[in-house]
């Protein structure tokens, strides 16, 4: 997991180098770019900066770490190469990046004690809270800004549609497989100490 943490830490320095050396191109043109080029360094090291904050415990959480910066790299690479002047494109966008940052989640949330319907349940609500916010800022910074973002009531309607479907898949993961899983989720949240969840190690129980 170290190495596709690390490679999706290059990829989105790759891109970000392109952004700044070729800020004319015409796919980056109406697309708040340098908003996304400011925020989103910051939300591929908030995993990490959680885990210092909390005294970098063991093991450290690589797997939701790369998960949230390979959300950045979509956006960002789906602007870069063009993608985005195809309307279902943006529509996978949120369906992929909703299923990948409740994943995220999930693990993050693993070495708590809630029971795995609550985490589920608790993924669900995190990918609804944050795809909300998402469309809410899309909407205005089109207003505020001009942006070339597509707000039109079909569009956010099929995001929305994709998006819960996403998180969804993210829940479902989570109460199937990855709600007790601190060896990869690490111990971010819940209690720094081994024994609060199942150790490392321990075959899956059954609940």
């Amino acid at each position: 997991m170290r190495w596709l943490n690390l490679g999706t830490k290059v990829t989105l320095a790759g891109l970000l180098l392109l952004y700044a050396l070729r800020p004319e191109l015409e796919q980056f043109g109406g697309k708040v770019m340098p908003l996304r080029a400011a925020l989103f360094p910051v939300a591929a090291a908030l995993v990490g900066l959680l885990w210092l904050c909390r005294g970098r415990p063991r093991p450290y959480p690589h797997l939701p770490d790369a998960l949230v910066t390979l959300a950045t790299v979509v956006d960002f690479g789906g602007n870069a190469a063009g993608f985005y002047r195809y309307e279902y494109f943006d529509h996978g966008v949120h369906f992929v990046n909703m299923a990948i940052l409740a994943t995220a989640f999930g693990l993050l949330i693993a070495n708590t004690v809630a029971p795995r319907w609550a985490k589920a349940g608790l993924v669900l609500g995190f990918g609804a809270v944050l795809h909300t916010i998402w469309e809410i800022s899309e909407y205005w910074l089109a207003e505020a800004y001009g942006a070339a973002l597509d707000v039109r009531a079909v569009t956010t309607i099929w995001d929305f549609t994709a998006g819960l479907i996403g998180t969804t898949i993210a829940a479902t993961l989570t109460y199937l497989w990855l709600w007790d899983r601190v060896d990869l989720g690490g111990r971010v949240f819940g209690s720094a100490r081994d024994g609060s969840s199942r150790p490392e190690g321990r075959p899956h129980a059954r609940r």
